[in-house]
């Protein structure tokens, strides 16, 4: 009711009951709740990796514009992040998917980080 923004509580009550009463509902959101530590944990180790790449793309692209050689790291670098996708270009589905897998394996750490806590409210809104 608060995302939509146009509700009004104009004459309206409401209470909010935060006990939770029954055994089988706290053990699922105890559960629902390590699940989302490990997600979190996950998500470092890949927003780790992900600013770690940046970093080495911003020293490939600084020795491009200098016209320096890349090291063999670099190379390396460069193939192992290089688009495998153009392979298979067979049909428009397969091309919708890897727009949308390109899309989301671009995205900056602190955009990834913001997508989990809403997605981590929404959840949790829901399970409740």
């Amino acid at each position: 009711s608060l995302v939509a923004r146009t509700l009004s509580y104009k004459s309206c009550s409401f209470d909010l009951v935060d006990d939770i009463g029954n055994e089988q509902v706290a053990k699922v959101y105890n559960e629902a709740s390590q699940v989302w530590i490990e997600l979190h944990a996950h998500l470092g180790d890949r927003m780790r990796k992900i600013n770690a790449d940046a970093r080495v793309e911003k020293r490939i692209q600084e020795y491009e514009e200098e016209g320096l050689p890349l090291t063999s790291n670099m190379m390396h670098h460069r193939e192992l992040n290089q688009d495998s996708d153009a392979e298979s270009d067979d049909e428009a589905a397969d091309e919708e998917e890897r727009n949308i897998r390109r899309t989301y394996r671009r995205r900056e750490s602190k955009n990834l980080q913001g997508l989990f806590w809403s997605a981590h409210q929404r959840f949790f809104r829901s399970l409740c």
